[in-house]
């Protein structure tokens, strides 16, 4: 016999530090759940009613407790738990997402609000299903702040690991003339970052590919966009040096800052020169530019 459809979900809510959300999104699945989504730096975890949640977050932190005793260093996670009515729990956690204002002059929305903009302002829509990159996360917010401080009309751009395509798509509309070459080697944010390409009618300044900066061939362009892990970055510096104008600036983050010597470091090796470092939460934005 079928069971019965659930009347109403559980949904935890969790601020995972960097590195754990694998690890604790499988052990929730053993623990029952029936989903989960990442909203940015927030994991959304829905179980089904009936669900003693009190005793799930009491083994979850119990789990915690034993990756801390294996030497992992975990730090304190709280955790928010709601009970929402019997619906449609993937689109559940878009009530998480509302109209923001990322600076003085670029405001980010989901499809489903809508916001009102003074003279001067733009609006980013964004739809971010499966992608990362709502503006939402330390590193997202800092990569548009240098990014509306570099970017000139007519400059040509490259959006490296575009997630949804939220940087790309403020290149192209925070100036005139401006030319974006944006990629991922992920298919669903191919996808995602494409849907978000035309809601904001930017697909005549951007080209979108899906593949690795190894299998672009474009010109030297004015400036590079990579919000990407530690490693991928240190292992593409390189390459970005070789991509950069003589006069280009290449931002970069999805840095911690434990992590900022030693990227600053492989910075140098790559022949590049650091200009400025904004730090938000944890996180590092970097912009650099090729040695004088």
């Amino acid at each position: 016999m079928k069971s019965p459809a659930p009347q109403a979900w559980q949904i935890l809510s969790l601020r995972p530090s960097f590195g754990l959300e694998e690890i604790l999104t499988a052990h929730f699945f053993e623990l029952g759940a029936v989903g989960t989504h990442q909203l940015e730096e927030r994991l959304l975890v829905y179980f089904p009613e009936p669900c003693a949640i009190e005793s799930l977050a009491n083994n979850v932190q119990a789990f915690l407790e034993q990756l801390r005793a294996g030497g992992m260093p975990v730090p304190t996670i709280t955790m928010a738990h709601e009970q929402i009515a019997a619906q449609d729990w993937h689109s559940a956690w878009k009530k998480f997402f509302k109209p923001f204002f990322i600076s003085e002059h670029v405001l980010i929305r989901p499809s489903w609000e809508t916001a009102a903009l003074a003279p001067g302002q733009i609006e980013i829509v964004i739809d971010p299903k499966q992608a990362f990159g709502t503006g939402h996360h330390a590193t997202t917010r800092s990569m548009l702040r240098l990014l509306e401080k570099y970017l000139r009309a007519g400059m040509r751009v490259i959006d490296a690991g575009t997630g949804t395509g939220i940087l790309a798509i403020a290149a192209a509309k925070l100036q005139a003339g401006v030319r974006v070459v944006a990629f991922d080697n992920d298919p669903l944010a191919v996808e995602a970052a494409l849907e978000n390409i035309h809601l904001n009618q930017a697909q005549d300044c951007i080209k979108l590919y899906a593949g690795t900066l190894g299998a672009l061939q474009v010109p030297p362009v004015d400036l590079i966009l990579a919000n990407l892990q530690y490693h991928t970055l240190v292992e593409l510096l390189p390459d970005f040096a070789q991509l950069l104008k003589r006069a280009g600036v290449l931002l970069l983050s999805g840095i911690l800052a434990s992590e900022g010597e030693s990227i600053q470091a492989a910075v140098r090796r790559a022949g590049l020169a650091g200009r400025e470092i904004l730090q938000d939460e944890e996180w590092l934005t970097i912009a650099v530019a090729l040695s004088q």
